[in-house]
């Protein structure tokens, strides 16, 4: 909901077209480059311990691939390594909304000094879930738990971007 409604006439004015292409253009630098596509993940639980649903699937930039437990498990988790630092402050998580809305919490923690430290916490995810942190972090490997679901857990995708002028947040 962009809450720009339209004048008499009947079109938008000049001052809210610029701030719409103004959003677009950082909606589009923002989400242009995932940084998760490369990672590594390593989950605890997968849905018989079968390839088809591997942590791997989250970051693997398919629609229709997820990662998936088995029926008993409530909570899981999965570690996403980069190999190397990354800079980031969005973090995207999307359920395979086919299958319905699972899971209600979720928290992130990064890997930092030899130890895991909480980086952000979520209620539900469905369709979509953006979690914008307060400024821009670097980490080489994060840990997702996924703390609380209704049935078993499934996740489409786990994704990390940069937004335009972090360096200046």
């Amino acid at each position: 909901l962009l809450n720009i409604p339209p004048n008499r006439d009947g079109l938008l004015q000049a001052e809210d077209i610029a701030a719409l292409r103004a959003f677009g253009d950082y909606r589009r630098a923002t989400f242009s480059r995932d940084l998760a596509a490369k990672a590594k993940v390593t989950a605890s639980n997968v849905r018989g311990n079968a390839p088809a649903y591997a942590g791997a699937n989250m970051v693997d930039n398919r629609a229709d691939s997820f990662w998936a437990t088995d029926d008993a498990v409530l909570t899981a988790e999965a570690v996403v390594d980069f190999a190397q630092p990354i800079t980031f402050s969005v973090i995207r998580l999307r359920e395979p909304i086919r299958l319905g809305q699972r899971i209600d919490s979720v928290a992130v923690d990064r890997w930092n000094t030899g130890t895991w430290e909480p980086l952000a916490t979520a209620t539900s995810i469905g369709a979509r879930r953006l979690i914008r942190l307060e400024k821009p972090v670097e980490a080489a490997r994060l840990r997702l738990r996924i703390t609380q679901a209704s049935a078993s857990p499934a996740l489409s995708e786990f994704a990390v971007f940069t937004e335009p002028g972090d360096a200046q947040r």
